[in-house]
C-alpha cells in the first residue's frame, strides 16, 4: 500500500507543501489489510494514514510525529515474518 504526497527534499525532506517533489508513504504489512482477523492492527494505522491526508490537505504538511507512527511495524516484525512465511 502506498501514498502519494508533496514535499520539498531540498533540505532533507523535513520541510513539506513544496509542489514537484513527492513524498510516498509505504506500508510494508499492506497483505495484512486484507485480513479481517488483522483488524485490531490495521484499522488503527488506516485511521492514521486518512490523519496524514487531512493534515497534507489542510496545510500541505505531515508532522514528523505522525510520520513516525505511521512508519513503526504494526505488530513485531518477526511475527510477521513467520507469518508471511508459512
Amino acid at each position: 500500500m502506498h501514498f502519494m504526497l508533496s514535499a520539498n527534499e531540498a533540505d532533507g525532506g523535513s520541510q513539506w507543501g513544496v509542489k514537484g517533489d513527492h513524498t510516498i508513504i509505504t506500508i510494508p504489512e499492506s497483505p495484512m489489510f486484507n485480513a479481517p482477523e488483522a483488524a485490531p492492527v490495521t484499522v488503527p494505522r488506516l485511521e492514521l494514514v486518512k490523519k496524514a491526508g487531512k493534515q497534507y490537505a489542510e496545510d500541505f504538511r505531515v508532522s514528523e510525529k505522525l510520520l513516525e507512527e505511521i512508519g513503526t511495524p504494526m505488530i513485531p516484525e518477526e511475527q510477521y515474518a513467520r507469518i508471511v512465511n508459512q
